[in-house]
């Protein structure tokens, strides 16, 4: 049981990705299959260092064909977009951090712990392999869809 409100509720931050690159720039940077999510629906998804450790849990969605939207704790939402921003090079994609009610809502977390759902937080960013808080389990990894950061590091723990 919960001793206080604060303990079940996180602020959560929104990750807005636009533009005609968005999804393969997207499938090469998270751990899920990005290609495979139908527009209007929405996953799991891992963004990973080089080492295999998590820096961010994020729950993407695909809002339309070139509109994207990641929802994560607001903590590390614009530190995500800044981190993110540094390997567009030449795609054609914009990374923002919407200033919406959206940006500012909270979640409770109450049904995420109950059904075994991690999150990272900046407390805990880099700090666990994608297997220690079971990504592998609850779909927000792919060990088809090819290479993203830390893929091989993941992979290798896997098999």
């Amino acid at each position: 049981m919960f001793s206080s409100s604060q303990d079940s509720v996180v602020r959560v931050g929104t990750v807005r990705f636009r533009g005609p690159d968005a999804a393969a720039f997207l499938h090469g940077q998270f751990s899920s299959d990005v290609l495979a999510l139908p527009q209007g629906g929405e996953q799991l998804t891992g963004y990973h260092n080089p080492q295999g450790r998590v820096i961010a849990l994020l729950r993407l969605a695909h809002v339309s064909r070139e509109e994207w939207l990641a929802q994560l704790p607001a903590e590390l939402a614009a530190p995500i977009a800044q981190r993110l921003q540094r390997f567009v090079l030449r795609a054609k994609l914009a990374i923002d951090v919407p200033d919406t009610p959206a940006s500012n809502a909270t979640r409770s977390r109450r049904s995420d712990i109950a059904a075994g759902l991690p999150q990272i937080y900046a407390a805990t960013s880099e700090k666990f392999v994608a297997q220690m808080l079971n990504l592998d389990c609850i779909g927000a990894l792919s060990f088809s869809k090819g290479c993203y950061t830390g893929q091989e590091v993941i992979a290798r723990a896997h098999f």
